[in-house]
């Protein structure tokens, strides 16, 4: 199989493929809940701060998308916004390869996640939080709604030209 064979992403989609926890999305779920304090300790200058866990939320224009953002972040002097946390071995590699110039690389695989969870749920703001028991860094992501369009238009070719083709000749 290819880079662009469909398959592998199929048995996915379809749950004939297994996706295995690594260990670095174990210690992610494990660290998460320090992780979460440690950004509400770093943000309590604003306004009654609000983090809330949040759970799937479903696109109400697209049937096919959803997301599980890691908190909603709510205050009295900012607009609602998302929070995905982050949890590497080491800061210095994840900024290497995720950050450009103190920003999220457009490139990166985080990059599509933050946005399909803003599309999703309608919100213009991401806050992305890195968190290492040495350091933490906060990077604040904007909805891109040109990159979100593009990424529903190749769902919807994947689904139409792949996945329902595949499941209308295996049902």
């Amino acid at each position: 199989m290819g880079p662009h064979d469909p398959r592998r992403l199929i048995a996915a989609v379809v749950g004939k493929k297994k996706g295995r926890a690594t260990f670095a999305m174990k210690r992610g779920l494990l660290c998460e809940p320090e992780a979460r304090k440690a950004f509400q300790d770093k943000n309590d200058s604003h306004v009654e701060l609000e983090v809330t866990e949040t759970g799937l939320f479903l696109s109400r224009h697209h049937a096919f998308l959803g997301a599980s953002p890691d908190g909603l972040v709510k205050c009295k002097c900012c607009a609602p916004r998302l929070l995905e946390i982050k949890v590497p071995l080491k800061i210095q590699d994840f900024a290497k390869r995720q950050l450009r110039a103190g920003e999220l690389k457009k490139s990166s695989g985080y990059y599509t996640q933050v946005q399909v969870q803003m599309g999703v749920t309608g919100l213009n703001t991401c806050v992305l939080f890195v968190y290492s028991n040495e350091e933490c860094r906060q990077i604040s992501v904007p909805f891109d709604q040109s990159f979100f369009t593009e990424f529903v238009e190749r769902c919807k070719f994947f689904t139409s030209s792949y996945l329902l083709p595949y499941i209308s000749s295996n049902w």
